[in-house]
């Protein structure tokens, strides 16, 4: 449980550094090199699980799961670039989504205006299936693509999403068995391969394009795979797993 706790921290860092960059860079005139100044910032004093920390729109924003009797919903927050204080910004229809309390693998998107609330939940003794949502200030609606509840073939299982990244036009999602791409406004499948040896952790949606995170042995991450948006085909890889954080970044950054 260790091990996959500072793997997942160390994918947020990769990931808010990707997108945006991030922490506050000052010059050391001792040894004339960059640094990073750490800032300790206070979390919303709310009760409830904070279950995911992103960047949108140039804003740090934390996701808090609050559970509700056998129901779950969802809180945004959004720090203030200056007073490096959090406040409440739920979408009207994020705070309508009520999710059930087995709720796992929770995952929230944004794109435009739009947000992707992905999750998945038991539905038999053996299988879990995934469920996807999409909220704005108006409301909310599922959009849970076709085939998510089926069992694959060959395993005998649903084989349900690990991870969904957005783009510009597509929705991607990254399964135990498979790789798949969607079309953003409709949601209906554009392209679907099997993963054949390949083992992929996680996805980021960057623009035109997304990044999927390479899954390399006892628990550490490899490499980079930059995809375009219009395609699940790796065209560059980056190898991170002998670097330090600060320089993946920069490396990817390159590859795009």
């Amino acid at each position: 449980m260790k091990r996959k706790c500072g793997k997942l921290a160390v994918f947020f860092l990769l990931a808010l550094s990707l997108l945006a960059g991030c922490g506050k860079k000052a010059e050391d005139p001792a040894n004339g090199k960059g640094r990073y100044e750490e800032t300790e910032i206070a979390l919303p004093d709310v009760a409830g699980e904070f279950v995911q920390i992103c960047r949108e729109d140039e804003k740090v924003v934390l996701y808090q799961r609050q559970e509700k009797g056998d129901n779950v919903s969802l809180k945004r927050f959004v720090m203030d670039p200056q007073t490096k204080t959090f406040a409440e910004d739920t979408p009207a229809g994020m705070a309508q989504l009520t999710l059930p309390a087995d709720a796992y693998t929770l995952k929230i998107r944004k794109a435009d205006a739009v947000y992707y609330v992905y999750y998945d939940a038991q539905i038999d003794d053996e299988n879990l299936q995934g469920f996807l949502y999409t909220c704005d200030d108006t409301g909310m609606a599922e959009v849970t693509p076709e085939g998510w509840a089926e069992k694959d073939p060959q395993y005998g299982f649903v084989d349900t999403p690990e991870d969904i990244a957005v783009t510009d036009h597509a929705v991607i999602a990254l399964f135990y068995t498979k790789i798949e791409r969607y079309d953003r406004q409709t949601l209906s499948l554009a392209e679907s391969r099997p993963l054949e040896g390949e083992r992929y952790e996680a996805l980021i949606g960057m623009g035109d394009s997304y990044a999927l995170i390479i899954d390399g042995d006892s628990g550490t991450m490899q490499g980079i795979g930059i995809c375009p948006e219009d395609s699940i085909k790796v065209i560059s890889q980056v190898d991170i797993s002998s670097k330090k954080s600060g320089s993946c970044a920069a490396d990817a950054d390159a590859a795009i």
